[in-house]
């Protein structure tokens, strides 16, 4: 075949105006090579003729070999000359919202795919329409307006219960942004569609409670908890509002029941601990606050486990000081810890437990070498135990009989692999920290390395790692106490100043609503503002008010972050995690794949936003999305998390072996079972 012949005869003939043989000319060329720039110049030439369908054919060929070829800018400018021709070419505006979306045109998208639904609603196909509206919320999660028209074609539809899911988020929305007239209007919409759609009657709750109709917030409550029994976020709102409301007996029950379904809800048993501590009934008590007070010291919240423990003090004496010693070991108070490490020494001589008495007491006496009392009683319990005793000019020896521990620790090689982790689970855990640095997730990062140094405290690797994160991470305030408002002086003063303080009990043991003060403070509604162009500040806020369990609040400020063009992925990420605590799964999904779709599934990072959004599409009931994803993963990295679990697969992959026994001065781990129980903490 001769090309060049065949391009001049068709010039030619299109130059005397004889279009179709023009036409047949360069079609001829087709049949050896499917040529986008073909396409158009046949598109153009039934265009003069007047074939207008034969145009947007020729011309809907040329785009879409041109952005298969990558070559966008041509594709959608043929998509525009189809439009030029009929302007509701739907399959034209499709691709043109599609192309401007992988351009990160988005506003531009939106408007296309509004036009797209608008069209299939004016043919009668609301089923189309609603698809299309779903694609425009992936990009504007929260545009109100497209939630409306998605309610109005799912009643079209007769699909009830996913219109009041979309009036039901219509209303959160307006929350969200404080016009609360127009979030009970939705809401009150939502339950004339659904009488049991539980998101709006727990928004009408709060919104009740906001306005102070304690008894009209319990009603709506009520029937939320009837219709989802097994909600623990309504269970523990429920007993919240009854204390708020003077009620502790109604509080207890609810509590109860939630901790009977959730064993390990920690809040739901500092909440029951706290009743019972102001009833009077610490036994039972401290058998709920135990495991809150373990938690505070685990993550060092030393005012909190303070406020709890001062309850105890007088009837589970030894294994309160235990934790006292783990709290002041800790924060590295030594002179509190002396005086504790005397007075339990002395409690467990009383009980004939000489040993763990003469561990203590050399403790202490590492402390305090000048005093002369304790060097009396350890040579008096070495003596009864038929110990070698200590020479006169020698201080005791710890149990290990080394005479300088420290000194090994300081000549030991910081490179030499700790034989309590495997070098590939330490690595693994050195990447999924540095993923949360990336993320700007400090606290994250740093607990990770915090739980390797309880399984590994001589590796000093990581110990620098750790601390270069905690120079890195801005400073916190420590959590509010939950028991009592006890105004902590500041870490430096007298620590026997600060016992006395925080030992100090409630003005009044009958009030609830005087003691549970902490325990409600995040239903108040007063809080500080920020700037609203300080995005960081806002997202920092989001935080803390994440931490909080403030989850509406949250979502309020970290949207603000999200025009924070340079952390837009990590902000992003923190609102569909915020949506995920909310029990918005389909919001956590929308915006989990808004956020990757602006990722290279190459990036660091990405794989992890996957399986966070294959988590949110399981809890949105989309198994089989969610399945999709999880071997989307799977193919990448089979021993990623528990992926293979998910799948019903089997993977071996390396656990971190179980805590080993403590030395004096480690801290304790609280999630192993201890052999020896009444030392758990030392």
């Amino acid at each position: 075949m001769d090309k060049n012949a065949i391009i001049n005869a068709a010039q030619k003939y299109a130059s005397q105006g004889k279009l179709d043989e023009a036409i047949a000319e360069w079609s001829k060329l087709l049949s050896v090579s499917k040529d986008g720039n073909i396409y158009n110049t046949i598109g153009d030439l039934c265009l003069k003729k007047r074939s207008l369908g034969d145009a947007i054919g020729a011309f809907t060929h040329a785009a879409d070999i041109f952005r298969d070829d990558g070559f966008y800018p041509k594709a959608m400018a043929l998509y525009k000359k189809i439009l030029n021709i009929e302007k509701d070419n739907v399959d034209a505006l499709t691709a043109l919202a599609e192309l401007n979306a992988e351009k990160g045109f988005t506003s531009q998208a939106v408007v296309d795919l509004k036009k797209i639904a608008e069209l299939h609603t004016q043919q009668g196909a609301p089923e189309k329409s609603l698809a299309v509206y779903e694609k425009v919320l992936h990009y504007v999660p929260f545009d109100v307006s497209v939630k409306t028209k998605m309610a109005e074609q799912c009643t079209k539809m007769g699909l009830s219960q996913r219109a009041a899911q979309s009036y039901e988020s219509i209303a959160s929305n307006y929350a969200e942004k404080g016009d609360f007239e127009k979030s009970r209007e939705f809401y009150l919409k939502a339950l004339e569609i659904d009488e049991n759609n539980r998101g709006a009657l727990s928004g009408l709750s709060k919104l009740a409670d906001r306005d102070g109709d304690q008894g009209k917030s319990i009603e709506y409550l009520t029937r939320a908890i009837s219709v989802s029994p097994d909600d623990t976020s309504l269970l523990l709102r429920h007993a919240r509002l009854s204390i708020k409301n003077n009620n502790p007996d109604q509080a207890r029950d609810t509590l109860i029941k939630l901790i009977e379904q959730s064993p390990k809800d920690l809040d739901a048993k500092k909440m029951l601990g706290t009743l019972f501590v102001q009833e009077g009934q610490l036994d039972d008590a401290w058998e709920y606050l135990k495991p809150c007070i373990d938690e505070f010291i685990n993550s060092q919240s030393w005012p909190d486990a303070f406020a709890l423990l001062s309850h105890f003090e007088d009837i589970h004496t030894i294994p309160v000081k235990e934790r006292f010693i783990s709290l002041y070991r800790g924060k590295g108070d030594n002179d509190s810890l002396y005086e504790e490490l005397k007075t339990i020494a002395a409690l467990y001589e009383t009980k004939g437990d000489h040993d763990d008495a003469l561990e203590l007491l050399r403790e202490a006496w590492s402390l305090n070498e000048e005093d002369g009392e304790i060097y009396e009683k350890i040579t008096a319990l070495e003596g009864a135990l038929s110990t070698a005793q200590p020479e006169q000019d020698s201080p005791p020896q710890r149990e290990t009989g080394e005479e300088n521990p420290e000194a090994e620790v300081q000549t030991a090689d910081p490179s030499a692999e700790d034989p309590g982790l495997s070098r590939e689970y330490i690595e693994a855990k050195k990447t999924e920290a540095a993923y949360y640095v990336e993320q700007g997730l400090l606290e994250d990062a740093i607990k990770i390395y915090e739980e390797l140094l309880a399984t590994s405290p001589d590796n000093e690797e990581i110990r620098q790692a750790m601390e270069s994160l905690k120079m890195e991470a801005p400073a916190e305030e420590a959590p509010a106490a939950e028991i009592q408002d006890t105004s902590i002086p500041d870490q430096a003063a007298d620590p026997e100043a600060e016992r006395q303080v925080i030992a100090a009990p409630p003005e009044s043991a009958t009030d609830i609503n005087t003691a549970m003060n902490e325990i409600l403070q995040e239903m108040d509604t007063a809080e500080s503002t920020v700037e609203a162009d300080d995005f960081e500040a806002h997202y920092q806020k989001g935080l803390d008010y994440r931490h909080r369990g403030k989850i509406d609040e949250a979502i309020q400020e970290i949207e603000i972050a999200i025009s924070d063009e340079v952390n837009v992925i990590r902000n992003m990420r923190m609102l569909a995690l915020c949506y995920m605590d909310k029990g918005d799964f389909a919001s956590a999904v929308a915006t989990f794949q808004k956020t990757l779709s602006t990722m290279s599934p190459q990036d660091s990072g990405y794989i992890h936003l996957q399986y966070a959004l294959a988590d949110a599409f399981k809890n949105n009931g989309d198994d089989a999305a969610a399945n999709a994803a999880y071997k989307e993963i799977y193919d990448k990295d089979p021993a990623f998390r528990d992926v293979a679990e998910k799948l019903g697969l089997q993977v071996p992959h390396q656990q971190p072996p179980p805590s080993q026994s403590r030395r004096t001065g480690e801290k304790p781990d609280f999630n192993q079972e201890q052999k020896k129980s009444r030392i758990a903490y030392i």
